[in-house]
């Protein structure tokens, strides 16, 4: 399917299932509550961040693993963007900077032939992290971290720290390899009692997962009803 074509169906799809996307990333805004908290793991320049505070009333927490974007996004945001890395344990890790910022990755086969050289970063599990900030509760995560959501899906209880919904963006694009995994995470999601809407098919560089516990009155209802007749027109 020609992109632009694939663009506009998947525009489409997200106004019948009453979600809307913010620079690549697709929430259900009805979903977010007052004054929700945000956890943005990945947030690079802050360009999202940026877009969705001006829209939303939110307690926001940022990461990024780059110190050049972090400083960037810390000034631009006015927020302190914390400097470490997402991984699957506590540590140190390897991050390989990319020419193209959005690339830089702790796996070398993201960051691909603009790689230009690597940092040593500490290393921290969603575990730690929501335990370190007193998070129990997360109204949405924004999950943009470079091949790096794959482990985070895989060692993740589905408990600590539930957030309600997750925008992601996997990278088996860049690294198709990952592809089984990817799929393995989305059924695994799934098991846990999350709901899940992929509207750039055949690829996941934007989907959505919601907890179906949010699913639930009048606005969860509807927004499932249009859900669900999306996905059955789509084949989801």
């Amino acid at each position: 399917m020609p992109a632009t074509l694939r663009a506009t169906l998947g525009a489409a799809i997200k106004w019948a299932c009453g979600v809307e996307t913010i620079y690549g990333h697709t929430i259900a805004p009805s979903l977010l509550g007052p004054s929700p908290i945000v956890v943005d793991f990945g947030c690079n320049l802050g360009t999202f961040a940026s877009l969705f505070r001006k829209r939303f009333e939110c307690h926001y927490l940022a990461v990024d693993a780059n110190t050049e974007m972090v400083a960037a996004a810390s000034s631009r945001l006015g927020v302190v963007v914390e400097h470490i890395a997402i991984a699957a344990t506590d540590g140190v890790v390897a991050f390989h900077l990319s020419s193209n910022s959005e690339s830089s990755s702790i796996f070398p086969a993201i960051a691909g032939g603009g790689n230009t050289q690597s940092i040593r970063v500490t290393a921290v599990s969603y575990q730690s992290w929501t335990a370190r900030h007193g998070i129990t509760e997360v109204a949405l995560l924004k999950l943009d971290i470079e091949g790096a959501e794959l482990p985070f899906f895989e060692q993740w209880d589905y408990h600590t720290a539930r957030p309600k919904q997750i925008a992601v963006e996997f990278h088996d694009f860049l690294h198709p390899p990952d592809l089984g995994r990817v799929l393995a995470c989305i059924e695994r999601a799934r098991a846990h009692g999350y709901e899940y809407l992929n509207p750039t098919r055949p690829d996941h560089t934007d989907c959505l997962f919601v907890d179906k516990a949010q699913l639930r009155g009048i606005r969860g209802l509807s927004l499932m009803a249009r859900w669900c007749q999306s996905a059955r027109i789509t084949g989801q």
